[in-house]
């Protein structure tokens, strides 16, 4: 997650950091990587436009107001495996 106060010009034009560098892993991830952008509640439209440029499939989300939330689950619960139902009914 980077927060939207981080300012935009620090970003890397052409990629994102490598996640298993910065995360110190031991292996790279297997699953699909989704960067989230969070406190866009304190962006005006021209500042969240230029973030949607830079980082196309960001999540824009805000925690404080919920903008983006759903559409973040949504997609979170997209890349989730199908299964069998594992626990019985309460």
């Amino acid at each position: 997650m980077v927060p939207a106060s981080r300012p935009l010009m620090t970003l890397s034009d052409t990629e994102a950091p490598d996640l298993q560098a910065v995360a110190q892993l031991e292996r790279p991830p297997r699953a699909q990587v989704i960067t989230a952008v969070n406190k866009i509640d304190t962006l005006g439209e021209a500042q969240r436009a230029d973030w949607s440029a830079r980082i196309p499939d960001a999540a824009l989300i805000s925690a404080r107001t919920g903008d983006g939330v759903p559409a973040l689950l949504q997609r979170l619960g997209a890349q989730l495996p199908e299964s069998p139902f594992l626990y019985p009914d309460d």
